[in-house]
């Protein structure tokens, strides 16, 4: 399963918990002069749409934590019932 896939199947009222949960994860990591210039502009063209809460937007922010934070997103996920998501986020960890 991909994240898009495993992002497709959360319901739509959960996406917001977890747009706010992945936006913690990127604002507080120290890393974040290793994502790449593309990413960092996709994020603020969907911040400034508002739409981070959509699927391209979560699957953006899980990508994103995910390059900053793997084991937070993981736990995070975890944390939040998304126990799927946490499983496809982790898998190489």
């Amino acid at each position: 399963m991909s994240i898009r896939d495993a992002v497709e199947s959360i319901p739509v009222e959960k996406r917001g918990s977890l747009m706010v949960k992945l936006l913690d994860v990127i604002l507080k990591s120290k890393k974040g002069d290793v994502l790449s210039s593309d990413l960092a502009r996709e994020f603020l063209r969907l911040w400034q749409e508002d739409k981070l809460n959509t699927i391209n937007g979560l699957e953006l922010l899980l990508t994103m934590a995910k390059i900053l934070e793997p084991e937070t997103t993981v736990q995070k996920l975890s944390e939040l019932g998304f126990n799927e998501l946490a499983k496809v986020v982790g898998g190489g960890l």
